[in-house]
């Protein structure tokens, strides 16, 4: 079954909240219950109690968390990528990275550190990273151009000359065959001032460069889109197309060049700051979840109400820590939850079913009152699992077998014949001497 849960009803004065949240947040021990809204259905309670507010910083802190949260990504991913066989040891085996002892910082001091640690960081990457969005952008024209050089190689002319000019309209693109010859008795109709030059380009299609003057320019190209035309982006290229691909392909190798360097001086940063990066987005996620959690509760003027839940085996624990750091300025109500509550559910299994919560989880979440089939899973799974794990060594073996017979089948099937032919002879030796 999902633990016994008690239900705590906290009033406290509001110079104890942060610090409460804080300890309560740090041990673990409550889920606390937004009931701003429910209290403001009530008349009379509304009268009393008005909802509590986010702190002034929470804005800040979530802003920080996203800034710190970015620029860790951005070093995470220009990190060195492991090999198949380390990935598959991390799997198995994943790395356990050491407790980091961490200055106690409230909200304002917190932000303080962030905004520092942010600027230092930013300071070495954001110039790097503006060069690295230039050189993808400029890679991505490269290989633009080299694909639609590539397209019109056949056509040895400068690729500036298949720009609009004053007077006259060039479209560049591939048709297939059959469309091609609508395209041609449609412009036939439109103009008699166009030209049409053609290539093949496989799969019965054509490469066509389109000619005609300015005015016609907007019928013909309604004619293409209708012949399902692709047309070809080739502003700003100039340069027979066999010049493009050579320059493209030197330009191309230049900026791998460039973006390694680049990358290898980022992968010295986050060597540097990585840890720091994750320890500080740690906190900042906490900082906010913590500030957050003030627009569950409800308040006057100098005083807070809040409602939590907790295990009723963990209630005892959670008094005294409510005590302690409200010094005693507190009244805490602890009431069974009734029907209507939306218990939070806690599963108490033993510790060699604790693994097994996750398939059940899987399934269904667990209501308050169900059964928790927990302990049933983690003594007939394991069974089921060996069935199938046996099933599946059979498999194997079978599949071995089957493939030393196949690559030894040569050798079997001669030896058949031979057997066969042995065989039918004796047969009819005997049959002749009888």
């Amino acid at each position: 079954m999902p633990a016994r849960m008690r239900k705590l009803k906290i009033i406290t004065l509001n110079q104890y909240t942060d610090s409460l949240i804080s300890a309560l947040h740090e041990e673990g021990l409550v889920s606390i219950q937004d009931i701003s809204e429910r209290i403001q259905q009530d008349a009379e309670m509304a009268e009393i109690l008005k909802p509590s507010k986010v702190t002034p910083e929470t804005g800040r802190v979530a802003s920080l968390l996203m800034k710190t949260t970015g620029i860790y990504d951005f070093l995470s991913n220009v990190a060195p990528k492991q090999g198949l066989i380390a990935s598959l040891k991390e799997y198995i085996s994943p790395t356990i990275f050491d407790k980091r002892e961490v200055e106690q910082l409230d909200s304002k001091e917190l932000i303080k550190r962030a905004e520092a640690t942010i600027k230092d960081v930013e300071s070495i990457t954001k110039d790097a990273e503006n060069k690295l969005s230039a050189l993808d952008s400029e890679k991505n024209a490269m290989e633009m151009a080299k694909t639609v050089s590539e397209k019109l190689i056949k056509f040895d002319v400068d690729l500036a000359d298949l720009q609009n000019s004053k007077y006259t309209a060039v479209t560049t693109g591939k048709i297939s065959a059959e469309n091609l010859k609508t395209v041609k008795d449609g412009a036939a109709d439109i103009t008699e001032n166009i030209v049409i030059l053609e290539e093949d380009a496989g799969n019965s299609d054509k490469t066509i460069i389109v000619i005609t003057l300015k005015e016609f320019e907007e019928k013909i190209n309604t004619l293409l889109r209708k012949s399902e035309f692709e047309k070809f982006e080739i502003a700003g290229l100039s340069g027979r197309p066999n010049e493009v691909i050579k320059n493209s392909e030197s330009r191309l190798e230049s900026i791998s060049s460039e973006r390694q360097t680049i990358i290898t001086q980022l992968q010295g940063v986050s060597e540097e700051w990585g840890d720091k990066l994750l320890v500080l987005k740690e906190q900042l996620e906490v900082e906010k979840e913590r500030n957050e959690i003030h627009s569950s509760f409800v308040e006057t003027e100098k005083t807070v109400m809040l409602e939590a839940w907790v295990a009723q085996k963990k209630e005892e624990e959670a008094l005294s820590l409510i005590e302690k750091e409200t010094e005693g300025y507190s009244v805490v109500e602890s009431v069974e939850p009734t029907e209507d509550d939306d218990v939070p559910v806690l599963m108490d299994n033993p510790r060699f079913a604790k693994p097994y919560e996750t398939f059940v989880e899987m399934y269904s979440p667990l209501r308050y009152n169900e059964i928790d089939p927990t302990i049933f899973m983690a003594v007939v799974f394991p069974f089921f699992f060996g069935f199938c794990l046996t099933d599946a060594g059979y498999g194997i073996f079978v599949s071995l077998i089957g493939l030393i017979l196949f690559r030894g089948m040569g050798k079997i099937s001669k030896f058949m014949h031979d057997f066969g032919l042995i065989f039918i002879d004796m047969i009819v030796i005997i049959t002749l001497i009888i």
